[in-house]
């Protein structure tokens, strides 16, 4: 029944959509018998699918967390996939617990895609609760964290609230509110995605400091590059052409003003021609230093190829 179910669907929207995931967190409740009766549902199904649309990609496994045992199950019963799909919340966001989870996901599966369909932080008021900043902050976090480690898709869980009790956790998801007014996470939501538009570059990921948790991270995509400290202030020295007009955004969008750090940290070089000693004080500047002071778990973005900066800790 799942199978036809599968193939009329595919069918009907192989035109518009290429990607299908093959059920949701089978490796809890959600799957209501044996486990090992998931491997042959996957398997069928992804024989429908293909028949349906070759191009068509299958996302497999979608567990809750990043269940190793579950996902090594499927594996050795061989049942096929295109990419590998997880449910890694987490009550704590440590960027190198994170970062090392996805790349041991993508060994574990042979370095097939990973894709994040769903993760977030709810919003309602009280224990276990975030404030609507602080889900931004993480979403921030969490989006550039995982670009960093290669993970292909993330899907945030969830787009709209599902309803309007501020104390109930599952209904607070959203970035947006259940009347739609958007939170402070559909902000900074909007502000990564074009911030780092990924397609056709390669993110670089870098970091600094001796314990992840406290250092300081960049991500450079394109001809941009994010910088953020997650629990520490931390000064960042970015150096630019001389010519060239940084305007640094905070997560919101909101320009940063960034003053350029004095003279004395500028590099110089003499002018086309120079001979004597007199005329090196006719010097050219080439390059500028600018200073930002992050503050903890908020992200910047600057309009600089991370293969063109310099970036170190203070």
């Amino acid at each position: 029944a799942y199978c036809d179910y599968a193939r009329a669907t595919v069918r009907r929207y192989k035109d518009h959509i290429k990607h299908w995931e093959i059920y949701n967190e089978p490796n809890i409740f959600f799957w209501e018998g044996p486990k090992k009766l998931y491997p042959v549902l996957l398997e069928r199904a992804h024989g429908v699918i293909k028949e349906e649309d070759p191009d068509a990609e299958v996302l497999g496994i979608s567990t809750a967390g990043i269940d190793r045992g579950f996902i090594r199950m499927v594996l050795r019963a061989e049942a096929p996939f295109d990419a590998l799909t997880i449910h890694p919340y987490r009550s704590q966001f440590i960027e190198r617990n994170f970062i090392r989870e996805l790349d041991h996901a993508a060994v574990l599966v042979r370095n097939r895609p990973v894709w994040i369909t769903e993760m977030g932080w709810s919003t309602q008021v009280g224990t276990g609760g975030k404030t609507e900043r602080e889900q931004a902050q993480l979403l921030g976090r969490a989006y550039l964290s995982a670009v960093g480690a290669g993970v292909r898709n993330m899907g945030w869980y969830n787009f709209r609230n599902d309803g309007d009790d501020p104390f109930y956790n599952e209904v607070n998801f959203g970035v947006l509110r259940s009347d739609l007014t958007p939170k402070a996470a559909y902000r900074a939501l909007a502000v990564v995605c074009r911030s780092l538009p990924v397609a056709g570059d390669t993110p670089v990921g870098w970091r600094e400091g001796g314990d992840g948790a406290q250092g300081l991270y960049a991500l450079g995509v394109g001809q941009n590059t994010a910088f953020w400290a997650p629990r520490q202030e931390t000064t960042v020295v970015v150096e630019s052409t001389a010519d060239q007009t940084l305007t640094w955004l905070n997560l919101m969008g909101e320009p940063i003003e960034v003053e350029p750090v004095p003279v004395s940290a500028v590099m110089h070089r003499p002018p086309r021609g120079c001979r004597s000693s007199a005329d090196m004080s006719q010097t050219e500047v080439l390059w500028v230093r600018h200073a930002l002071q992050l503050q903890p778990g908020n992200p910047v973005f600057v309009p600089v190829s991370y293969t063109h900066l310099r970036a170190h800790e203070t």
